[in-house]
């Protein structure tokens, strides 16, 4: 896929798919050009694809409104990708998605102009009187390079917005050279659960290596932070 101007491949409700040496070059000029996004579906597997593009290259969604009857998505496993983006390499979820589960990504290559993975929760993705929904948890990220601007790794819920939950997250083994922190930062009415952080090395000029706000059960090990102060 070549200069794809919205969403490149959205998979809607789907299950047993497998996708294997998928290519994607989007003009990185353009907005909105995401490269897979797999919402409300099951027993997805991604392996050696490489995508180039704008908008986030890797998605995981669950996307309530757009289904009548809300959807899961689970059982996805992503492995051997190399991502591209002007603006984040994975993303998992939206304030106002249903349940995504039982996901693993391992052996990724990120380079950003802006994230590396993120599981974001801005109230700017709310419709307005709209109440999030999003229920994230058990999701293993293993052997990751990350060469990112701003955060390479950030699991943010708004102040003000309540979840049904954001749990049970794994970052192992990662190699990281940033702008920006290790952001784990709830809000106080939806604190993060249960995140590992494991044999991680981070190279940031960031003045502030790892942040940590509204969360309960933060563990790290083997985590090595090299600070080289402002660029």
């Amino acid at each position: 896929y070549v200069d794809s101007p919205c969403w490149t491949l959205w998979l809607m409700k789907c299950e047993r798919v497998s996708i294997h040496r998928l290519r994607v070059y989007g003009d990185q000029r353009m907005i909105n050009n995401d490269g897979i996004d797999v919402d409300a579906c099951r027993d997805v597997t991604i392996s050696d694809c490489i995508l180039k593009t704008a908008d986030d290259c890797l998605v995981l969604r669950s996307i309530s409104r757009v289904f009548a009857v809300p959807g899961v998505c689970e059982n996805v496993t992503v492995s051997n990708c190399v991502l591209d983006s002007w603006c984040q390499g994975v993303r998992v979820g939206c304030p106002g998605d249903g349940a995504i589960r039982n996901c693993t990504f391992t052996n990724l290559t990120i380079t950003s102009k802006s994230n590396g993975v993120i599981v974001e929760n801005p109230k700017r993705y709310l419709r307005e009187g709209a109440t999030g929904t999003a229920d994230v948890h058990d999701i293993l990220f293993s052997h990751v390079t990350v060469d990112c601007v701003r955060e390479p790794i950030r699991v943010f819920i708004e102040d003000g917005i309540k979840l049904v939950g954001v749990r049970r997250l794994t970052f192992a083994d990662f190699r990281i050279r940033s702008g920006g922190s290790i952001r784990i930062d709830g809000s106080p009415e939806t604190a993060i659960e249960d995140v590992r952080l494991s044999n991680i090395s981070l190279e940031t000029t960031a003045d502030q290596a790892i942040i940590s706000r509204n969360c309960r059960g933060l563990k790290m090990t083997d985590v090595e932070v090299t600070s080289l102060g402002p660029a």
